[in-house]
Formats: C-alpha cells, sequence, structure tokens
C-alpha cells in the first residue's frame, strides 16, 4: 500500500481546492462517498433531486469520467494530479452555478422525492442478500429493512440460531436491526438505486443515519448498526424498458 498527494477541485475558486494524501488501494465510489460527507456538500439540488456526484480528472483537452469501480492505483495517479468533484449533470467548469453547497436539512422526512409517473425511466434490477444463499429479488416499490423483516425472511435455522444465542446471554446481531418505524433502512428506485438510512448503518467503517441517503451503484455490504447484521445489495445489469 502507497500514498498519493492529489489536489481536489470542489469549484473554481481556490478556496475549493484541498490538497490530500490518499491510500491508492481507495476505491473511486467510496471516495465520493467519504467527500461528500467531509465537507458537507448538498444531497439534492433545488428541485429536490438527489446530485449524482461523479469524479473527473483531466484527459488531453477536456475531463473524463472515472469509472467509479476503479482504485486510484489502478489509475496510475501522478503527484499533484487535480481530481474534481461535481454534480454530474452540470460540471461546475462548464460556467454552471456550482452545485457543491453546505448541506441543508431536507424540508420533508423522505429526501428522495418520488418522481413524475410520466417520466419514469427504465427499472434496473437489484437483489439483497440477508444471510449466505437467502437473496431477494426487490422491486420498483422498493423495500424497508427492519428486525420483523429479518425475521419472517431469514432461513429458520438461522433464525433459531440466534434466539438460542440470546436465551444463553450471548447478543444476537439482530438485535442491533430497529423494530421500530419507519424502518431501520429503505432500499428505493428514483432513477437510480438510493438507500435511505432511518438508524444507524455502516458502509466501508462509515456510518450513516438520519435519513441520509447513499446512491448504490455498485455491489455494497453495509451492517445494520453497529457490529450489527450484514445485509448485502447487488446490482443486475439487465434493464427493463418501460
Amino acid at each position: 500500500m502507497a500514498e498519493v498527494k492529489i489536489r481536489l477541485r470542489l469549484g473554481p475558486s481556490s478556496a475549493d481546492q484541498r490538497e490530500l494524501n490518499i491510500s491508492d488501494e481507495k476505491i473511486v465510489g467510496d471516495l465520493i462517498t467519504y467527500w461528500k460527507k467531509d465537507y458537507r456538500l448538498a444531497e439534492q439540488d433545488v428541485q429536490g433531486e438527489l446530485i449524482p456526484y461523479a469524479l473527473y480528472r483531466d484527459h488531453g483537452s477536456h475531463k473524463e469520467r472515472i469509472d467509479p469501480k476503479r482504485t486510484l492505483r489502478s489509475l496510475r495517479m501522478q503527484a499533484f494530479e487535480e481530481l474534481y468533484l461535481t454534480d454530474a449533470r452540470q460540471p461546475w467548469w462548464q460556467g454552471q452555478k456550482p452545485t457543491t453547497q453546505p448541506l441543508k436539512e431536507p424540508k420533508t422526512p423522505n429526501p428522495v422525492p418520488r418522481p413524475d409517473p410520466i417520466t419514469r425511466p427504465a427499472f434496473g434490477p437489484c437483489s439483497i442478500e440477508i444471510a449466505p444463499g437467502c437473496v431477494h429479488q426487490i422491486g420498483e416499490k422498493g423495500l424497508v429493512l427492519n428486525r420483523e423483516y429479518l425475521l419472517n425472511e431469514l432461513p429458520k435455522s438461522v433464525v433459531a440460531r440466534e434466539r438460542a444465542l440470546t436465551m444463553l446471554g450471548i447478543e444476537s446481531r439482530l438485535s442491533a436491526v430497529s423494530r421500530g418505524e419507519p424502518g431501520h433502512c429503505s432500499i428505493i428506485w428514483r432513477q437510480n438505486w438510493y438507500l435511505i438510512a432511518h438508524h444507524q448503518i455502516y458502509i466501508s467503517g462509515t456510518k450513516y443515519t438520519r435519513n441520509e441517503a447513499v446512491h448504490i451503484n455498485q455491489t455494497t455490504t453495509l451492517l445494520l448498526g453497529r457490529e450489527g447484521w450484514p445485509i448485502t445489495i447487488r446490482l443486475h445489469s439487465t434493464i427493463i424498458a418501460r
């Protein structure tokens, strides 16, 4: 493992530049998630739509979008190379007003608005693995995850084991999963897949809570609560046309 020094640009002014030492094993998608939280970038635009952030680098006379699944090592970053974090719909260097403003509290409890049903895009299938080999497909209506759902859908042998642990005075990982409303977290489809954290969830050691929205664009494993129940979300390449 090695570190690479990069210059991160969040906007056009010198105040929007950061010099960072980053492990070259870091995945670009994870870095985008970390930096959104670290620099308190807006989750939504003025219309209430989630902002699809992306990372870019210079490539000749234009800027090239970086695949979020790549590591910095695979990109062969040069020392002090500039990276650009922006709303992928309207990069700030194209003369538009930057969207990387301080995070504001959402006006409604649900930070992801429902799209107009007339303009809904193609649906991308998604599945969730709640135990090894126990996989469920998620439809367009999404899914609310809580302890009751897990107790109903997990294999009976898994539930029996967890209950046996509790009877022996050993805390079950299921006890970290919320029973109450509005669930521990929700998985929803709004042009892309998003994970909404109602209670504490952890992805690669990063905590999300209080209705924070996480854009899911690759296979993602999370914990429901600290040392809680592990869940894996998988996206599938097949697109269901309208």
